[in-house]
Formats: structure tokens, C-alpha cells, sequence
């Protein structure tokens, strides 16, 4: 379970090897929730940074904010 956790974490975020020697250094149970709580992090970062945009294009009128949003982020 924890590996594949790892190894998606290691899909997901740039780790160094020595944090990854780290992570497996720890004990398994307190692995296991370290990768849980760093994976839902990294999973949620989507969500939040979607919000901040759409928080910051409310300064933009309504029939424009596609566009901007399309030609700051594509």
C-alpha cells in the first residue's frame, strides 16, 4: 500500500532521493499517513489554485473572464 502511494507521490511531486530515503526510514504506520496527508495535499492543489483564479477574475467583466482565463493559462 505505502509503495504505491510512494511511487505515485514521486509521479506527482519532484522528490529528492534523500527525502525519498527519508520517507522510507520511517516506520510503516507513520509512513502510511505521512504519504496519505501529502497526497491529499498535492491532490487538492488543483482545486485550490482553480479557486484563487476564479477569485482573481472577479475583477474582470463576466462575458471576458473565458478569454482571460484562457489566454493567461493556455
Amino acid at each position: 500500500m505505502a509503495d504505491a502511494k510512494l511511487a505515485r507521490l514521486i509521479a506527482d511531486v519532484a522528490l529528492t532521493e534523500k527525502s525519498i530515503e527519508m520517507l522510507n526510514a520511517l516506520p510503516e504506520a507513520d509512513r502510511d499517513m505521512f504519504l496519505a496527508t501529502l497526497l491529499s495535499v498535492v491532490e487538492s492543489k488543483d482545486t485550490r489554485i482553480n479557486g484563487a483564479v476564479n477569485n482573481a477574475l472577479t475583477v474582470v467583466p463576466l462575458p471576458l473572464r473565458g478569454t482571460v482565463k484562457k489566454m493567461l493559462f493556455h
